[in-house]
């Protein structure tokens, strides 16, 4: 048998920060290095983040993106490292340049394109470049706007004296792909980097998809994964390889960032003089020296509800720290949406870094204010109270006298909300804190949330999670340790713009509303194809045209992240102007 060490090194890369991505690679090699690991394996495009958008079609930033490699090449000794970086289509400094070229009435338009491709690096050179064959173009997936598709290029590597094969993540979920091209005697395993970004029941379709991809070559599979968020999309690592017997043999924590390193026993077998073998590239030249023993990682896959609350906290961190806001403001109504999003603000930044504000009205309940007030104190975040009814009664005063309008029914409920905004982005200016919004999927699905009121701020934390979550996570919450008052649970939800007001006199039941949300988001039913048997036609039908008309409001929320198969933004990308009825 050979054993070879090897490294599932989990980065969490921020998108365009060479210098800093490089050197957490260049880091990790080091460190796997000093634990005798043969190989070590980081994420699809580990060196410029993903998705680089277009990033991608600056020549500059590709051309950049290869030297940052050849950087990392030269600082690689004994440990063979695999990593993902752009690749320029050719010199960009030449006439040979591979570009698209568009036609239009104002003349000709280029778009540089490059490679998504990985890097095998040893021994301070670059010993050879893969490229991803397969370039997904559904949900958030825009590869081939900005990434060029390389002609089949199978090679293999002998690294430790194992044949090791290389492809980059929608290269693994084709069948009969490039994967099966590695059917043959000369690879002994197969290494897929990716930036998988997370949903509910991701990682077991992973395992799935992975495991038929071992049953077509009867090959081990090695999967690595990214960790971190950029913007909407959270990665959440949890790497593993699948043996062929289709066993879990290895297994790397969720959302967690770090090098974990186990041994993998390759059965002996003397291949290499097969003619029917295909080339292989010798990288090292004898296996290090195994100090030790490294930690046998398989990990207990977390709960659906604990990998939605972990995102949540991951995409709030990166967000907020990512784009150098010193901290999170939060107005706190009282209420469970407000609640739940200062609780994963405080997991995610800590509570000397989160900043609670209830703006009560003459329409909020007592209950309401003691609710926050509680809240803050469980979370031991600052808190500050300014009552709005003065600023109120000003613009009522205004609309009166100058207007000769009365601000009342719905409009006179949104300023309220407004004036609210407008204080949040005030203090948000002063201080450099991020204005968290609270507007939860049910919320924001039909249009229950007025614009440039409650809408107003920097990032939408809870933006793809349905009412009914909101209350399993919050329960959740709890069980970790008691921060949300049990009041906030129990009471009936309200916006608290009018007088006696509850969500359900607007809107139907929240269980039958998400339920109808997943059959006509999530799905992508019409009305008519949904058993109205199971779900009242006219709320149904009511509800779709609540969905429709709310599509401009949707367009200007802040971004949010994505937690669900369909987010609202790049997973659904709906006309707002739209006559289409069911």
């Amino acid at each position: 048998m050979t054993k070879v060490r090897i490294a599932a090194c989990q980065i969490n890369p921020t998108v365009g920060d060479l210098e800093n991505n490089s050197n957490k690679i260049i880091t990790a090699l080091k460190d796997c290095e000093a634990m005798g690991t043969d190989l070590a394996v980081f994420p699809e495009l580990a060196l410029t983040g993903y998705p680089p958008e277009d990033l991608t079609i600056k020549p500059g930033f590709a051309k950049k993106s290869l030297e940052y490699a050849q950087r990392i090449a030269a600082s690689a000794s004994k440990t063979v490292g695999i990593f993902g970086f752009i690749e320029p289509g050719s010199d960009p400094d030449t006439s040979q340049e591979l570009v698209v070229r568009e036609d239009s009435d104002f003349g000709e338009h280029i778009f540089h394109k490059a490679y998504n491709s990985a890097a095998i690096v040893a021994d301070s050179d670059i010993f050879g470049i893969c490229r991803k064959q397969v370039l997904p173009n559904y949900s958030v997936f825009d590869e081939k706007r900005v990434f060029l598709k390389p002609s089949a290029d199978k090679k293999i590597y002998l690294i430790a004296g194992v044949g090791i094969g290389v492809v980059i993540c929608e290269d693994a979920w084709i069948k009969n792909g490039p994967i099966a091209t590695f059917v043959d005697d000369s690879t002994d395993l197969i290494v897929v980097i990716n930036a998988s970004p997370f949903c509910t029941g991701k990682l077991d379709e992973r395992i799935d998809i992975i495991k038929e991809r071992v049953t077509e070559i009867n090959k081990p599979i090695f999967y690595v994964n990214m960790v971190g968020a950029q913007d909407e999309l959270v990665f959440d690592g949890g790497s593993f390889l699948i043996g062929t017997d289709l066993n879990i043999v290895f297994s790397a924590p969720q959302f967690k960032e770090g090098n974990f390193i186990f041994d993998l026993e390759i059965p002996d077998k003397q291949i290499r003089q097969d003619k029917k073998s295909s080339p292989v590239t010798s990288i090292s030249l004898r296996p290090l020296i195994k100090n030790g023993e490294p930690v046998h990682f398989t990990i207990k896959g977390l709960t659906e509800i604990e990998q939605i609350y972990s995102a949540l906290v991951t995409g709030t961190r990166d967000y907020v720290n990512k784009n150098t806001f010193k901290g999170a403001l939060i107005g706190l109504s009282g209420g469970i949406d407000s609640s739940l999003v200062a609780a994963i603000a405080v997991d995610a930044l800590g509570a000397d870094n989160v900043i609670g504000i209830a703006m009560p009205s003459r329409y909020n309940a007592h209950e309401s204010l003691t609710d926050a007030q509680e809240l803050a104190s469980l979370l031991n975040i600052d808190f500050k109270t300014i009552p709005i009814e003065s600023v109120h009664k000003e613009f009522e005063s205004l609309f009166n006298q100058t207007l000769e309008m009365r601000l009342e029914g719905l409009a006179g409920e949104n300023i309220q909300s407004r004036i609210r905004g407008v204080i949040l982005m005030a203090i948000s200016n002063l201080n450099s804190y991020l204005v968290l919004t609270t507007s939860n999927k049910s919320e924001l699905a039909v249009g229950y949330s007025t614009l440039y009121g409650d809408s107003a701020g920097g990032f939408s934390v809870i933006k793809d999670v349905l009412k009914t979550q909101v209350y399993e996570l919050c329960k959740w919450r709890n069980l970790q340790g008691y921060v949300i008052p049990e009041n906030v649970l129990v009471k009936p939800p309200s916006a608290e713009l009018r007088f006696d007001q509850r969500d359900d006199q607007s809107l139907p039941p929240y269980d039958l509303l998400d339920a109808c949300l997943i059959e006509l988001i999530n799905h992508d039913h019409i009305v008519s194809e949904i058993d109205s048997d199971k779900y009242p036609l006219e709320v149904l039908q009511r509800i779709a045209n609540l969905i429709d008309a709310a599509e401009y409001k949707r367009r200007q929320s802040p971004p949010g992240i994505k937690i669900s198969s369909k987010s609202f933004g790049k997973d659904r990308r709906m006309p707002i102007t739209n006559r289409f009825r069911d």
